[in-house]
């Protein structure tokens, strides 16, 4: 039974009353944000009833879509149609698990520490290592994970204290 997940086209949180069996259920869009990324509310269910439902109230598309579905364990379909694969969990941690074991290899073998002058802003460090490193900016929200990054990568900001 495919899991589809619904997105708010809107709304930061939306309720919408769906009747299943001759009973009301409310199904609640949530989990929206407006910072760091604007994000609008989604709701999930694998009850098929309940799928069959939403998709047939009339703010189907106009207040919320079908953001995606879920087909098999490591499959799921997008919005527009596609088809894509997903990684299990258990691969995604062994992959970080293993990129974390390289760095402190790197780091073991003496790495010699780049020195970058001329940068003394938090947020002018993270954009530097987003840009030059690939670094992901949720990966680097504070001080303390922006110095272990830096740590890991061998880099030295001078100017920044």
């Amino acid at each position: 039974m495919p899991k589809k997940v619904y997105r708010s086209k809107h709304y930061k949180s939306l309720v919408v009353p769906v009747v299943v069996n001759h009973k009301r259920i409310f199904c609640e869009f949530e989990g929206g944000m407006s910072r760091p990324k604007e994000q609008n509310g989604s709701y999930s269910t694998s009850n098929t009833a309940i799928q069959k439902a939403l998709e047939s109230v009339g703010s189907f598309n106009v207040q919320f879509f079908l953001e995606k579905e879920v087909l098999l364990e490591n499959e799921i379909r997008l919005h527009g149609g596609t088809v894509a694969s997903v990684k299990s969990k258990t691969e995604e941690l062994e992959q970080k698990q293993q990129a974390a074991k390289a760095e402190e290899e790197e780091l073991a073998t003496g790495k010699e520490i780049k020195k970058i002058p001329g940068i003394s802003a938090f947020q002018s460090v993270r954009s530097y290592l987003s840009k030059e490193f690939g670094v992901s900016l949720s990966d680097i929200p504070n001080k303390p994970a922006v110095l272990a990054k830096c740590k890991s990568l061998g880099v030295e900001f001078t100017d920044w204290k």
